[in-house]
């Protein structure tokens, strides 16, 4: 699934409404402002990341991220791709592997 602002934004909407929060006081408990509250709700693609993710923390949404699936007929080398079992455990910090952020 791709994500687009739109619908990070209306997740955001969604919790907050169902939190019983008015704009305002989601701005105020994130540490934001109420026009950027505004424009992350209405999917704005400028808001900037670590203030969207702060309004996600604040609400307690969790994302997972899942990596995408290497494709073995390319010949890709590039290390986030590679085989972990592989990897020396500096070749793996390099390409981070898998990762699973959780919000709570």
């Amino acid at each position: 699934m791709r994500l687009t602002t739109e619908e990070i934004g209306k997740w955001i909407k969604t919790t907050r409404k169902s939190k019983g929060l008015t704009q305002r006081a989601l701005a105020t408990t994130s540490g934001t402002g109420l026009r950027f509250i505004i424009e992350l709700e209405k999917g704005k693609p400028t808001c900037q990341f670590g203030k969207a993710l702060t309004v996600i923390n604040t609400l307690g949404i969790s994302l997972t991220y899942t990596p995408p699936v290497a494709d073995p007929s390319n010949n890709n080398n590039h290390p986030a791709f590679a085989d972990s079992a592989s990897q020396t455990k500096a070749e793996r910090f390099v390409g981070m592997g898998p990762v699973e952020p959780q919000w709570d």
